[in-house]
């Protein structure tokens, strides 16, 4: 399982990695929880809450991201690529429209494209 996923739901946290340790902002509280669970270095994956976009950057780049009065994520020099991880694709729906399957306790569902199986990301 690739251990560099890192989500924010519902109250747009951002994750992010530095030095392989998971930490994730509440910009809320502008306050960072260190996570546990250790994470490539240098390296992460944001979801940002707005359009249920997928956006990707290194540690260099998270300096760029800039959050807006209204919660959203503005960032020009994140790359968007969209259900493009080479590890990890968003569920299709019935409609063949790929989303984000969201649990009742707000966690994120994802089918590991190597063996189909269901991955719970938390």
């Amino acid at each position: 399982m690739c251990s560099s996923i890192a989500i924010h739901f519902p109250n747009l946290q951002l994750s992010y990695s530095y030095n392989g340790l998971l930490f994730r902002r509440d910009w809320r509280t502008n306050e960072s929880i260190r996570s546990s669970v250790n994470i490539k270095p240098n390296y992460f994956i944001e979801f940002a809450h707005d359009n249920n976009n997928l956006y990707i950057a290194t540690w260099e780049e998270i300096l760029a991201i800039d959050v807006k009065r209204d919660n959203s994520i503005w960032n020009t020099k994140l790359k968007r690529i969209m259900f493009n991880h080479p590890d990890f694709q968003l569920v299709s729906d019935s409609k063949g429209l790929r989303k984000l399957i969201l649990a009742e306790n707000n966690t994120m569902m994802f089918i590991n494209p190597k063996n189909g199986k269901f991955l719970k990301l938390i």
